[in-house]
C-alpha cells in the first residue's frame, strides 16, 4: 500500500481522517510510538508529572512525525501505540486519537480488532484496551493496495 492506494479512503469533508491499516504501507514513514515514549520518558519514571511529560513528548513527537503530501495533505502514521494504554501514564487514548485525526490524517496501523465501533488492542475484548470510536470518523482498510 502507499499514499496513492490511501488516498481514496480519505474523505475531506468529514470532522476526523482516521485510517486503520492493516500492515505496514511502502514509502509512509511510522513514527513507533512504543519506541519514541519509551526513549523520551525512560529517566522520568519516578517523576510526578509523568503524565503531563508523556503529553507534552507524544505532540511534540506526532507533530514532528507529520508529513504534508501534496496529493492527501497532511497525514501521520504511527505503529507500535500499545503503550498509550499504560495506566501509569494516564493518557486518555480516545483523546488523543480524536485530535490528532482532526488536524491531520491519521494513519494507525491496525494492531487488534474493531467490533461494534470499539477498536480493541490485540485480540481481546478487553475494554481496558480499547478506543470507542462511534464519535470519530474512521475506516478499516484490510487489502493491500
Amino acid at each position: 500500500m502507499n499514499m496513492n492506494g490511501i488516498s481514496q479512503y480519505i474523505d475531506h469533508h468529514a470532522r476526523h481522517n482516521l485510517l486503520f491499516v492493516q500492515g505496514k504501507t511502502d514509502g509512509i514513514c511510522y513514527v513507533d510510538i512504543g519506541k519514541e515514549l519509551s526513549r523520551r520518558i525512560e529517566d522520568k519514571l519516578t517523576l510526578r508529572q509523568l503524565p503531563m511529560i508523556c503529553d507534552d513528548a507524544l505532540n511534540a513527537m506526532i507533530d514532528a512525525a507529520t508529513v504534508n503530501d501534496e496529493n492527501v495533505g497532511s497525514y501521520v502514521a504511527i505503529c507500535n501505540y500499545g503503550i498509550l494504554f499504560e495506566p501509569s501514564l494516564m493518557i486518555n487514548v480516545h483523546d488523543r486519537f480524536e485530535q490528532w485525526s482532526r488536524s491531520r490524517i491519521l494513519i494507525a496501523n491496525l494492531e487488534g480488532q474493531i467490533l461494534n465501533n470499539v477498536f480493541f488492542l490485540g485480540k481481546e475484548q478487553n475494554h481496558r484496551f480499547s478506543i470507542p470510536l462511534k464519535d470519530i470518523s474512521y475506516k478499516t482498510i484490510y487489502d493491500n493496495i
